[in-house]
């Protein structure tokens, strides 16, 4: 009985206490969005990125310290400390994602100007993307600015999925049934004396 016992005490123990392999690069993508000037919703809008860090402080969270790589809406924000997002400028402001129910923030910014033009945008997932630009050589210039809103129909994908890791105190009646088994087992089996 009690090595029955003790084998499914270890099989507990073993499944739950292994860690998740440690995952460092994420892909993921925000579709469909409503249109704040028209209030019309478009699903088939799309907006993707991907970010690479790891979780150096064991806290269950990837902060903005804690990155390496961030790319979102075709941008690397971590390309160059000179010359950021292919000669444009950008800054991630803020950066959270929770490893374990896969909430994502961030605040990022982009623009792009010359001679004939100024481009910009400014996201805050979760809430909006905002996308403005100007065009002509001289006043009065053409401008336009397009904010696309989050909503509950906006579709959220990450890859790879978050995966719950147990708490501490999940393995605590694990580990003090094992621990039992093992007690009993030894007191009922003593060890023979040598001749």
């Amino acid at each position: 009985m009690f090595k029955r016992v003790l084998a499914a005490c270890a099989a507990i123990c073993t499944s739950v206490a292994l860690p998740a392999v440690a995952q460092d690069f994420w892909q993921f993508s925000y579709t469909g969005f409503r249109i704040q000037d028209t209030g019309r919703f478009e699903p088939g809008i799309s907006f993707d990125g991907a970010f690479r860090g790891s979780d150096a402080d064991h806290d269950g969270r990837l902060e903005l310290g804690e990155l390496d790589t961030f790319w979102w809406n075709g941008y690397s924000y971590f390309e160059n400390p000179y010359s950021r997002c292919n000669g444009a400028y950008c800054s991630l402001k803020d950066f959270r994602y929770e490893l374990g129910s896969g909430q994502l923030y961030f605040d990022a910014e982009w623009s792009y100007s010359d001679e004939a033009a100024y481009s910009s945008t400014k996201t805050l997932a979760g809430l909006s993307h905002t996308f403005h630009g100007e065009t002509g050589f001289r006043p009065p210039f053409n401008i336009s600015t397009t904010v696309y809103l989050w909503t509950d129909q906006t579709r959220f994908a990450i890859s790879p999925p978050p995966v719950d890791e147990p708490p501490m105190l999940a393995l605590l009646p694990a580990g003090l049934l094992f621990g039992a088994a093992l007690f009993r087992m030894r007191a009922r089996s003593p060890l023979k004396a040598p001749r």
